[in-house]
Order: structure tokens, then C-alpha cells, then sequence
């Protein structure tokens, strides 16, 4: 009775097992996903392992085993021998081969699996399949008397691949298992009932397998018993997980790959810290914000990441910290985040960098437009209508054409203001660089031509070297050269004004021998903004400084009491001397 019990048990856990297998075939067939590969594998393989385990358990009871126990005297004709033998090393592969297929549909459908990662796994399962299988087979061959073993050393192997493949399939389950609630807390869709059911498929039937290989149950009706239900309620899981649940119409994986993708592609800087202050993480864009590589500065304190005349602690003050780069317009914005754990511990800390030098400079130019627009309008209209009410007195005599000129003369200063406005706009609008190159030489003969010299207005030379070649636009750079010159034959009272090249430096040079630039245009221009106590003259400088901006360029002046020379560094990569 017992020995029949047995065999009506194995053949129901072969029924479930070969319907676990059929099910696994449909999912393949019926889904068009990620992870339907791997999951249904994993279905196939642990329904052709507990097939296979069924067989043989059927073919031991139709000789009367029915106990662990009784395997040591058992007699059997060759060819069963021979099936019971190769089926050892068999059951191993599968079982091996089954776990990690269920892992690997964990992995790719729950988080990104880089290539490295998937290497890694591919060369463990491969290794761990191997030495499960070779044990296996060696004791098979034992069996047949083709090796002969010491018995203790033999029973040393079986120890260590046992233990080493308890540690890699048990490793494998739990970490799959608790990938799996992780990624129920963080994607919503991704329901408990889901994450149960892809869970118990694996792991009832897992802890029967290793019950017995322990020698916990040694009577095979109990384990058939085991068995059968853990199976039941494995495969029961899996339907309510594929077909109740939806799994694969909804991915876990978007939402940690969108995290992922997130931080990795974000325009905004961000560096993770520890609960230490060291940086576990940064993103690409604080590497190109800050001028580093990861490999720099990941381990090492916020510091290693920011200006040297910043102050880390400044970073983490509530409300933000702006960051002026030295020698550069770039203009930061930092803001920290404590990370704590549910229970209010920190575990360190967010901080996020935004670029606001555009924004920056976008409220630099109005600020400076409105008020050197506000100040000369009314400068200019003041007198102007001061003029227009003395020409409507009757009583006028010959004062009237000198005060018209004079009103004429004012409202032209406005029209040029209004001129320089507008070509300031355009400036703003137009592309850095060009895709073909023009002659430095020509751009600055042309600006320089432009300029209306008095007769009696200094010399203007020009000096460039006529194989310098340029990809910065020319609308930008002939307005900038343009003003530069203007501004020295105007304003400088200069004899000379020269304009050369150096090309060692890239500098572009507009030199003179005149009384030089008022400290406070250089004030004002340096700090960027215009105040009632400081402010420019009119808006010459600034479309000076905002075209050299437009294209990566660096203003410098040098006033000295023999002259004034004014430097242009041109973007390294955007001149350069044709051989």
C-alpha cells in the first residue's frame, strides 16, 4: 500500500510539474515582453526537473522503495541502473539552470542588468552548473567502477558541492526574492499578490528539494506529499501572477531604469553623499559642470568636487548657495537634501547643481538695458526738449538754427542708442561658430573699415596674420572688433590705434596711445551688473562683453597711463594657423 501510495503521489507531482512546463511553453507564446523569456524558461526547466524527479521516484517504488533508506540494497537490472545514474547529474544541471533563469527574469524585470553585471551572472550560474554536474557525474562513474575514490575523500566533495551549491542556488532566492519587494514598494502596479506568487513558484518547491537532500525526510511518501503541494501552490502562484496579476503588462524595471535614467542623463548636477560626507555617486553632468571624472572624486569628501574657493559647508545651508566660478561666467546653484531611512536616521545627503548662468546673464542684460536705456533717454530728451521750448519763443533771433542743430544732434545720440540696442539683440540671437572658416584677417579689416575715422583721427593699423583661420561667426566677432576700435578713435583721443593677433595666446589686440577706459566702465563690467552709484556710460562695452560671451571668448583690459590695450582670447578650438 505504501509503495503504491508513492507512486499515485509521484505521478500527481508529475502532472502539476508537466502542466508547470505546459504553462511555461504558453507564456512564451501568449506575452510579448521583457522577461518572458527568462521566466518562461525558468517554467520549463523546474517543470522538467520535478518531471524527471517523479520518474525516477516512480521507477523506485515499482521495486518497493519507498525510503531513502532502502536505496543502499537496492538490486535493479543494468539499464535501470544506468537511467537512475545519469539522471543524478541531470537533476542537478536542471535544478541549478532552473534557479538562476528565475533569477535572471528577476533582475531584467525589476532594474537595468549592465553588460558587466550580465557577464558576471552568465560566468557564476556557468561555473556553479559545472561543479554541480561534475560531482554528479563522478559519482556516477564511481557507481559503474570506472573511478574509484577513497570514501572519506569522496564524502569531503559531496560536502563542499552541497554546501557550495546550497550557498549559490539559496544566495540566488533570497536575493531574487527581496529584488522583488523592493521593486513592489517602489512601483505601484507591481502588486504583493504579484510578487508572492512569482516567489512561492520558486521557493516551496526549492525547500522541498533540500528537505530531502538532508536527510530532514527520508520516507518518500512524505516527501511526495511535500512536494505535490509546494508545487500546487507554486504553479497556483505563477498563474495568479501572470494571468490575475498582469505582470507583464506593466514593468518594475521602467521605474528604477527611469531613476537610472534619470540621474545618469539629467542636465542637472547631482552628487550623492555618505552619512560621512564622502561622495558614493555623481552624475555626468556635475563631471561636466565641475571639470572632473567620477573615478576623481567618487570616495572623496564634497570638496574635491567644487571650486577651491568655495566652502563645502556653505553648500548645505538651507534656502541654496550660488557658486561664482572664478575666471569663468558660469553661475551655480546648489541645493541639499538629507536622505533618511524610515526611521529618521540620515544616511547622507543629495546635492543637486543647476546651471542659472544663462538665467543670470538673461537678468544682467535686462537690468543693464533698462537702466542705460532709462538713464540716456532721459539725458538726451531733457535738452532735447529744453531746445524745442526755446525755438517756440516768437522772440527768438539768431539762436534758432544753433538750437535746432542742437536738438538734432540729441535726438541722434538717441537714434544711435536705439541702433546699438538693436544690434545687441541680434548679437544675442546668432549661433557661436559657422561651419565655414573665414580668414581672421578679413573679418577684422572689415570691422575696421566700418569705423567712421575723422581726418584728423588717428592711424588704425592692422596686423594679422593672413593664414589665421576662424570659425567663430563672423557677425559676432566684426561687431565686437568694430566696437573696440570705435570706441579708441571716439572716445580715447588716441593718435594710434592697433589692432594685431598673437597667436601664441589667441588674442585678438585693439591697442592705443590714448587716456584709457574710465575705472568705473571696468568696475561695472567686471561685476557684471550697473548701479545708481556705478554704471557705464552707454551700452558699447557690454555689446563688447556679451558678443565675446555669445562665443566662449575672454575680455581683458590693460590700463596704464601710456595707453589702453584690450584683449580678446578667441575659443582655442574655433582658430587656429593653416600650414
Amino acid at each position: 500500500m505504501s509503495a503504491l501510495a508513492t507512486t499515485v503521489l509521484a505521478v500527481a507531482s508529475g502532472l502539476v510539474a508537466l502542466a508547470l512546463l505546459v504553462f511555461g511553453v504558453y507564456v512564451r507564446r501568449r506575452y510579448e515582453s521583457v522577461g518572458v523569456w527568462s521566466l518562461s524558461i525558468f517554467m520549463v526547466i523546474w517543470g522538467l526537473y520535478f518531471l524527471l524527479d517523479s520518474v525516477v521516484l516512480v521507477v523506485l517504488s515499482s521495486y518497493g522503495v519507498t525510503s531513502a533508506v532502502e536505496l543502499q540494497g537496492l538490486v535493479v537490472p543494468e539499464l535501470v541502473e544506468l537511467f537512475l545514474l545519469a539522471t543524478s547529474p541531470i537533476s542537478r544541471l536542471l535544478l541549478i539552470v532552473a534557479v538562476f533563469a528565475w533569477l535572471w527574469f528577476v533582475i531584467v524585470y525589476t532594474t537595468r542588468l549592465g553588460s558587466r553585471e550580465k557577464r558576471i551572472l552568465l560566468i557564476a550560474s556557468a561555473v556553479f552548473v559545472l561543479i554541480s554536474a561534475a560531482n554528479a557525474a563522478l559519482g556516477a562513474l564511481m557507481s559503474l567502477g570506472y573511478v574509484d575514490i577513497p570514501a572519506g575523500l569522496r564524502s569531503d566533495i559531496n560536502e563542499f558541492t552541497a554546501l557550495l551549491e546550497v550557498l549559490a542556488t539559496g544566495g540566488a532566492i533570497g536575493a531574487g526574492v527581496a529584488q522583488l519587494y523592493r521593486a513592489s514598494e517602489r512601483h505601484t502596479l507591481f502588486t504583493g499578490r504579484a510578487v508572492t506568487g512569482l516567489s512561492v513558484a520558486i521557493l516551496l518547491p526549492y525547500l522541498t528539494v533540500y528537505v530531502y537532500q538532508f536527510g530532514l525526510i527520508l520516507d518518500f511518501q512524505v516527501r511526495e506529499i511535500l512536494q505535490l503541494g509546494a508545487l500546487s501552490i507554486g504553479a497556483f502562484g505563477l498563474y495568479v501572477a501572470v494571468e490575475q496579476e498582469d505582470v507583464f503588462e506593466q514593468l518594475p524595471a521602467s521605474n528604477a531604469v527611469g531613476r537610472d535614467t534619470v540621474f545618469d542623463e539629467a542636465e542637472t548636477g547631482i552628487a550623492v553623499l555618505d552619512d560621512h560626507g564622502r561622495i558614493s555617486d555623481v552624475n555626468a553632468a556635475a563631471c561636466r559642470l565641475f571639470g572632473v571624472s567620477a573615478e576623481d572624486v567618487v570616495g572623496e569628501t564634497l570638496q574635491s568636487l567644487l571650486p577651491e574657493v568655495v566652502d563645502s559647508g556653505d553648500v548645505y545651508e538651507e534656502g541654496g548657495y550660488v557658486i561664482d566660478f572664478p575666471e569663468s561666467s558660469t553661475v551655480v546653484e546648489s541645493s541639499a537634501t538629507v536622505m533618511a531611512d524610515d526611521q529618521g536616521a540620515e544616511l547622507g545627503r543629495t546635492v543637486i547643481f543647476t546651471d542659472i548662468t544663462d538665467e543670470r546673464l538673461r537678468q544682467q542684460r535686462i537690468q543693464v538695458l533698462n537702466r542705460v536705456l532709462r538713464h540716456n533717454i532721459r539725458n538726451e530728451l531733457t535738452p532735447a526738449v529744453g531746445y524745442v521750448d526755446m525755438l517756440a519763443d516768437p522772440d527768438l533771433d539768431g539762436k534758432r538754427e544753433e538750437y535746432g542743430d542742437n536738438v538734432k544732434h540729441q535726438l541722434d545720440k538717441l537714434s544711435r542708442l536705439g541702433d546699438k540696442a538693436g544690434q545687441i539683440e541680434t548679437i544675442l540671437n546668432r549661433d557661436s561658430t559657422v561651419e565655414e572658416t573665414t580668414r581672421l584677417e578679413e573679418v577684422v579689416e572689415e570691422a575696421v573699415k566700418s569705423v567712421d575715422v575723422p581726418e584728423d583721427g588717428p592711424e588704425v593699423t592692422v596686423e594679422v596674420d593672413s593664414e589665421v583661420v576662424s570659425r567663430v561667426a563672423p557677425g559676432l566677432l566684426k561687431p565686437v572688433v568694430e566696437e573696440l576700435v570705435s570706441n579708441a578713435v571716439e572716445h580715447a583721443e588716441a593718435s594710434e590705434v592697433k589692432v594685431y593677433y598673437d597667436g601664441d595666446g589667441r588674442k585678438l589686440s585693439v591697442e592705443d596711445d590714448g587716456w584709457g577706459i574710465d575705472e568705473t566702465e571696468l568696475r561695472v563690467l567686471k561685476r557684471g551688473e550697473e548701479t545708481d552709484l556705478e554704471h557705464g556710460s552707454g551700452l558699447g562695452l557690454w555689446l563688447v562683453k556679451w558678443g565675446i560671451d555669445q562665443f566662449d571668448g575672454v575680455l581683458d583690459f590693460e590700463v596704464d597711463p601710456e595707453g589702453t590695450r584690450i584683449d580678446v582670447v578667441l575659443p582655442g578650438d574655433n582658430v587656429w594657423r593653416e600650414s
